[in-house]
């Protein structure tokens, strides 16, 4: 049987249209607009917060400002990158004040799910749903 404990940790991205912007999706077609790195004009990229190797408990870790208590591989903090793809050295360092979304397990049943804008809740929500997705493929 393969091991369900991953070697690495997750990696998520999400792209949200402008504000006030009605669409079933984002398209990329030969016609969209794109800057210099490839990507849409107008849209907000939200990339997760690269978790640190801590070597004295051999796991991989991320600071959640005292609301998370438990380890878990769904624990997850989305930073606002504004329109362009950041590094991973400018994702382990991004500040607090960039923090669209935190989430995280409190115990067996409860996770928590602190959400800030550019972000609705309905948005934040779904994001966190998202975290469950392999558990029920696996299942």
């Amino acid at each position: 049987m393969p091991s369900l404990v991953a070697s690495q940790p997750r990696e998520l991205q999400v792209v949200l249209p402008p504000p006030g912007t009605k669409t079933t999706g984002l398209s990329r077609s030969k016609n969209d607009k794109r800057n210099n790195n490839n990507t849409l004009n107008n849209v907000t990229i939200l990339q997760q917060k690269k978790p640190r190797w801590n070597e004295a408990t051999h796991s991989y870790g991320l600071n959640f400002h005292g609301r998370v208590k438990c380890a878990s591989v769904k624990n997850f903090v989305l930073i606002d990158v504004g329109s362009a793809l950041q590094s991973d050295s400018m994702l382990e360092a991004a500040d607090m004040s960039r923090e669209a979304l935190l989430f995280g397990k409190l115990n067996a049943d409860k996770f928590s799910m602190d959400i800030r804008w550019p972000l609705s809740p309905l948005q934040g929500f779904a994001i966190c749903l998202s975290a469950f997705a392999p558990k029920l493929a696996t299942e």
